[in-house]
This record gives C-alpha cells, sequence and structure tokens, in this order.
C-alpha cells in the first residue's frame, strides 16, 4: 500500500522495538488495549522510495489517533539528521491517512537525542526530565545533598528495598496516593505491564510493610519511571528518595543510558526533586495532523469563503456604482 511518497511496510514496526523506548513496543500496546476497551492499534510503519524508514506506535478509538494516549512514544527514522519537517510532515500525514483517523496527535521526548530521535516542525507541549546514565561512574556523586542525606535516614530507619515483578505493592498504594490525581490508570494496566515484562518496581519495606515504590517501564534505550507512590510511613523516612536512588543504579548497571523520571510541568515540587538526583528537562514535542478528508475541506471551505467574499465586495461596489 502506498500513501503518497510513503509505501506501507509492516516489516518497518520492528524498529520499534530495537530503537524505541517503553511506550513504543507492542506489548504495552497490547496490555493499554486489553485495559481499555475500545482502542486498537494503528502503528504505523513505512519507506521512501530512496530506502529512508519510519515508525510509529499508535492507537486510534472513536477516529482519533495518538501515539500513546496522555503519554509519548516515538518517530523512529532511518535517515536521522536529515528528517526534517517535511519528512516528518508528510510520514504523519501518511500514517493519518492509513488508520482513517480524523486527526493525529504524536508526542515525542529526544530522551537521547540522536540520528533515529531528533526530528523538527513540532511545538514543545511541555516538559520531562532525564537522568543520564554512564556504565561505571560515580553515579550517586551527582546526586545532591539532600538526596544521599534523604537514602541514608531511609536506610537507617531500616528500610529495605527490593526490585520485583510483582505490582501488588505497588498498586495498594497507588490506589490510595492517586484518588486526587487527574489521571489515575486502572490496577488492570499496571498488571498487564507486569505481566509482559515491560514493568518492574522498586519496593520500600518498613517493619516487612511496603511504604514506598516506584514503578519502571524498560526498554533496550531506556527506562521511564512512570509512577511512585508512598505512603505516610514512606514520607516520614524519605523511602521515595531510596526506590529512586536505588533504580537509577540498577538502570545504570543495566546498561542503559538514560532514565527519563517523567512529565513535570506545572509541578515545581515534583520538578525539584528530580533536579536532586541530576535530571535535566527534555522537551516533550508535539505534532499535529489531520487526515486527508479533513485538510480537503478545510482547503474548500478557505476557498469558498474567499470566493464568497470577492462576490460579496462586486455586489456592493455593482449597488454603489448605481
Amino acid at each position: 500500500m502506498t500513501e503518497g511518497r510513503w509505501r506501507t511496510s509492516p516489516d518497518v514496526l520492528q524498529d520499534l522495538e530495537t530503537r524505541g523506548g517503553p511506550f513504543d513496543s507492542e506489548a504495552f500496546r497490547r496490555a493499554w488495549i486489553r485495559s481499555y476497551p475500545g482502542w486498537s492499534d494503528a502503528s504505523f510503519g513505512a519507506e521512501m522510495a530512496d530506502g529512508t524508514r519510519a515508525a510509529i506506535s499508535l492507537l486510534v478509538r472513536d477516529g482519533a489517533a495518538e501515539s500513546m494516549p496522555n503519554n509519548y512514544g516515538s518517530v523512529v527514522t532511518s535517515r536521522g539528521w536529515g528528517f526534517g519537517e517535511e519528512e516528518m510532515r508528510s510520514f504523519l500525514e501518511a500514517a493519518c491517512d492509513a488508520c482513517g483517523a480524523s486527526g493525529l496527535v504524536a508526542r515525542s521526548v529526544p530522551v537521547r537525542p540522536d540520528p533515529s530521535s531528533h526530528h523538527v516542525g513540532s511545538r514543545v507541549g511541555g516538559w520531562t526530565s532525564v537522568v543520564y546514565l554512564g556504565r561505571g561512574a560515580d553515579l550517586a556523586a551527582r546526586f545532591a545533598f539532600k538526596a544521599r542525606r534523604s537514602m541514608r535516614i531511609a536506610i537507617e530507619a531500616g528500610a529495605e528495598i527490593e526490585q520485583t515483578a510483582d505490582p501488588s505493592g505497588f498498586t495498594r498504594l497507588y490506589q490510595t496516593t492517586s484518588r486526587d490525581h487527574w489521571m489515575r490508570y486502572p490496577d488492570a494496566l499496571i498488571e498487564e505491564l507486569a505481566a509482559e515484562g515491560i514493568a518492574r518496581f522498586f519496593d520500600v519495606s518498613l517493619g516487612g510493610d511496603r511504604v514506598a515504590s516506584v514503578m519502571v517501564l524498560r526498554s533496550a534505550s531506556h527506562w521511564i519511571a512512570w509512577m511512585a507512590a508512598q505512603d505516610a510511613r514512606g514520607r516520614e523516612i524519605n523511602a521515595n528518595y531510596l526506590a529512586t536512588g536505588q533504580m537509577l543504579d540498577t538502570a545504570q548497571r543495566s546498561g542503559v543510558t538514560a532514565v527519563d523520571l517523567g512529565v513535570s510541568t506545572g509541578m515545581a515540587g515534583v520538578a525539584h526533586f528530580k533536579r536532586r538526583f541530576d535530571a535535566v528537562d527534555v522537551p516533550v514535542l508535539e505534532y499535529r495532523i489531520v487526515s486527508i478528508t479533513e485538510r480537503m475541506t478545510s482547503t474548500v471551505g478557505r476557498l469558498g469563503r474567499r470566493i464568497l467574499g470577492r462576490a460579496r465586495r462586486i455586489s456592493r461596489r455593482s449597488r454603489t456604482e448605481r
């Protein structure tokens, strides 16, 4: 199938698995669809005549497509730095038309900008916080004094930390702490992501009870600390600092080059917490596309308004001359 300059190629979707982030994986899409009925997978991979490849992870519902609802995926390309605004727009228009959506919203975070993930032609829709990692580097030395001290307080209080695939400790805490959140994810999605092997949890226990937990989503290129929760006992001993510090250390030892600590736009306190782990601000890039039908309707509408306006001016001039 050909969409203008782009030829649909399902094989290109594999690039999302090898070079994309956690939100780009087929496993994430499966978990989302099982947890949210009504969504379907509309991911798009294509090639141009010159061999340029591009892929985007998409979900669609009610005629609208998104690169992970309320989150962000990536547009993975083979051309890299030469993939400019024109190519990005034509690719996203092809993706929108291929899935039959009336519009498409794509959000992307260039966690570590490189030839396959850095693109132009977008608007900045927000900011996220990223910690860059290097195998063998002294990670703790980069943490602010407050972060190191808080981790020591938790350990001296008797806190223990465990990495686990069992979501139950996290979901128990999350059920309580997320009650006032504008966006609350169902336990079913968290459990599905754990079952798919994408999610891991860094649980902090005190006296045998879970008091804090950080949920991470993993990929070969980077991890995302997607959500965190702690109870009153956890706050008393700064347990989230211990969970976050241990998670970053594990990520570095695993060989990933970066951990995205998540969006902090409008949350000054959360952003400050992340900076204590040497996180830096990275933009969330947003692209908005309408379908060919909507584009044609818009064009016809503009032409119609121009013609009508000109007809009115001629009519007024004619009446004046009489």
